[in-house]
């Protein structure tokens, strides 16, 4: 569904998640086997054991960065389907809302459906055109 550019808007956001990411796990690793070293090797003393706290400062740094990125690709992620959720609702067999607070009502039963496997209720099947009193 997603055009050329915003697939492409999606994939960077999501790699700058993924940089960020494995880049504050390397940084705690990288300061994890420095502190075994430490307690391995001779003990260092003096000011360059600073040294030895920057790969957690750094990992800490890279995981608000994360942060950040998950953020903009949450955002990106939530305005691709705003453009696109008619197209979804057709996929997933729903029909178009009449209105504002209806589409409000179909939008939680696909959240239901999508994230527990619930069923979405048949009042919101395409070619139901029942209204909530029954009528059509």
């Amino acid at each position: 569904m997603l055009s050329e550019r915003q697939a492409e808007l999606e994939a960077n956001a999501r790699s700058q998640v993924c940089f960020f990411v494995n880049g504050s796990l390397l940084l705690l690793i990288s300061g994890a086997v420095l502190i075994a070293d430490q307690l391995v090797e001779k003990p260092i003393s003096g000011p360059i054991v600073t040294i030895y706290l920057l790969p957690f400062l750094g990992s800490a740094l890279f995981a608000r960065w994360a942060t950040g990125a998950a953020s903009h690709w949450g955002s990106t992620v939530r305005a691709a389907i705003d453009l696109h959720r008619f197209e979804l609702y057709e996929k997933l067999g729903v029909r178009h809302p009449r209105n504002f607070s209806e589409e409000r009502q179909i939008a939680a039963e696909i959240n239901q459906a999508l994230l527990y496997g619930e069923a979405i209720p048949d009042k919101f099947a395409q070619g139901n055109t029942q209204d909530e009193g029954g009528t059509e």
